[in-house]
C-alpha cells in the first residue's frame, strides 16, 4: 500500500476506535443515507433539528455535519 492509504487505514482504525458522536443537520431525504455512511464509517450519527437541543448537542458531539440546503430561519 502506498502512504496515503496507509494513512487512511491508520485514520480509519483511530476513528472506529474512537466512535466519535457526530451531529448531522440534514433534510429527511437524505437523513437516513447519511445515518448509514456515518455508521459504517464507525460513527455514532445523531440527527437533532429542534433548536432546544442545539447547546447541549454543541458541547456532547465530536463533529457537526451541516447540510446548508436544510436551513431554516430557526
Amino acid at each position: 500500500m502506498g502512504d496515503t492509504a496507509n494513512r487512511a487505514a491508520e485514520i480509519m482504525t483511530k476513528v472506529r476506535t474512537k466512535r466519535p458522536l457526530v451531529h448531522h443537520i440534514a433534510n429527511f431525504v437524505v437523513i437516513n443515507a447519511t445515518a448509514n455512511i456515518t455508521l459504517c464509517a464507525g460513527d455514532l450519527p445523531v440527527m437533532a433539528h429542534a433548536k432546544e437541543e442545539v447547546a447541549e448537542m454543541a458541547g456532547g458531539a465530536d463533529a457537526l455535519v451541516p447540510y446548508l440546503g436544510t436551513l431554516w430561519p430557526d
